[in-house]
């Protein structure tokens, strides 16, 4: 497990529609969808443009939808993932060295095809960025604590602390609700990451982590920093410019620790 190394977990993808190739015999992405009454009588038909199989932990989600770019809108596929999609090595987080296996993934998932080189070329957005640690000196639940009371103290700040027996953690901000606010609305959360994967991510812990001897969780101590940088104008606020994925995976994490910093001090 990389502790204390900031790194990617997930994002979405904004492809240009006609760059990809839509499987027209899936059973619902972009198909016609009929509502039929008990007397088969059929009353509303919609076309299905949101899919993911939450059958599967690690399956992407996949959107239709239009992009504005320079005040034009054209049609995009909208490819959201995590690294979840690397089963075992979940806590290397996405890079460009297993970006291979996230492209085969996303065309094996039997919805739609799309090359690799229009996978590195799209618009990244809503990039969740985290680095993992493990607590020494206290718990999850004393950590939230003392955060809280330092946050609450700061006029504004409106910390949302969470301290169930099966989640705990505190959050600023609402990732949907940034605006253009980035640089004091900037989501930012701190949890407990042994109980979100033992309860939220049970399956996928079973089925892909909980044998693996590269991955030792600390009971109570495991914390998970996250943020969430929203798109190109939001890394512009910190004088660093990137757009597509391929932009992304080339930057070097390491050498901007103010990604956590500024709203850690904000809030």
């Amino acid at each position: 497990m990389n502790l204390g190394i900031p790194k990617i977990d997930s994002l979405r993808l904004l492809v240009p529609a006609h760059l990809v190739e839509i499987n027209p015999y899936h059973q619902q992405f972009l198909q016609e969808v009929y509502t039929i009454n008990s007397e088969g009588d059929m009353f509303d038909k919609r076309v299905v443009k949101s899919y993911r199989l939450h059958s599967n932990p690690c399956s992407s989600h996949y959107n239709s939808c239009n992009m504005i770019d320079n005040g034009i809108s054209y049609p995009v596929i909208k490819i959201g993932f995590s690294a979840k999609v690397l089963k075992e090595p979940y806590f290397d987080g996405i890079n460009k060295d297993n970006i291979d296996v996230v492209v085969d993934f996303i065309n094996q998932e039997g919805v739609l095809k799309v090359s690799r080189e229009s996978i590195l070329n799209s618009r990244a957005v809503d990039i969740d960025i985290c680095i993992d640690r493990v607590l020494q000196s206290t718990t999850t639940k004393e950590f939230v604590k003392f955060s809280n009371q330092i946050s609450s103290l700061k006029k504004g700040t409106n910390p949302n602390p969470f301290t169930d027996d099966d989640n705990v953690g505190i959050e600023w901000g609402d990732r949907k609700k940034v605006g253009k606010a980035y640089k004091t609305k900037q989501f930012l959360k701190f949890y407990d990451k042994h109980l979100e994967l033992n309860h939220n991510s049970k399956i996928f812990y079973d089925t892909y982590l909980k044998n693996n001897p590269f991955v030792n969780l600390v009971p109570n101590r495991q914390i998970r920093i996250e943020t969430t940088i929203k798109n190109s104008a939001h890394w512009k606020t910190y004088g660093i410019e990137i757009k597509t994925l391929n932009d992304l995976l080339n930057l070097d994490l390491t050498k901007y620790p103010e990604l956590f910093e500024r709203p850690l001090n904000n809030y």
